[in-house]
């Protein structure tokens, strides 16, 4: 298994050191491998760790997410998604994602047809299966904000255009945001020559 230090992390990725350890600071990626217990410790980063650090970076550059956006994101990858959904309330800054969007009504998390915990390390996911976030952060057409965060597994990237809530979006939101998470995934993996592992 691959490994990598906080110096090999930032020269892949075009960034400074201080903001690979500002990231990891604040808990967007944690060091997988060891973690910083102490001064002089170094921080051991996964190959999983950096597809995120990568993934991290498109998102950041190329969509202009907001940090605490792309934590959400990459907490509910590294996760895996219950069959059942799971509420804002249980993952790290869905609190304060809803707090910044005072008044409003949190939706739930919808996911389907499989439980998944793999998406970093297998290769179907963004090639053959693809996994959706859709963010919420509006104002419905009838008046009543809402903030919060859909997911969906699509098993054939084939009928991607059959998202079962984008219709219900269309209709019903002024503003959202849809994040493909499997292609950005193979597009970071391109851009920064990654294998997978």
């Amino acid at each position: 298994m691959k490994t990598y230090f906080k110096s090999d992390i930032a020269a892949i990725i075009k960034e400074p050191l201080a903001k690979v350890q500002a990231w990891t600071d604040s808990e967007i990626i944690n060091a997988s491998i060891s973690g910083s217990k102490g001064k002089g410790r170094a921080r051991i980063y996964s190959h999983e760790d950096l597809i995120q650090f990568c993934m991290l970076k498109i998102w950041k550059d190329e969509c202009s997410y907001s940090l605490g956006d792309i934590k959400i994101y990459l907490d509910l990858l590294r996760r895996g998604i219950p069959e059942n959904g799971v509420s804002l309330d249980d993952i790290p800054g869905g609190k304060e994602f809803l707090e910044a969007k005072k008044n409003t009504l949190a939706l739930a998390i919808d996911a389907v047809n499989l439980i998944y915990k793999d998406f970093f390390l297998n290769t179907f996911w963004g090639l053959e299966k693809e996994v959706v976030i859709a963010t919420v952060k509006g104002k419905a057409v009838h008046g009543v904000r809402h903030a919060g965060l859909f997911y969906h597994i699509i098993n054939d990237r084939n009928q991607i255009e059959n998202l079962p809530f984008l219709n219900f979006f269309i209709q019903n939101y002024i503003g959202f945001t849809l994040v493909m998470c499997g292609s950005t995934k193979i597009k970071a993996m391109d851009v920064f020559k990654l294998n997978q592992e």
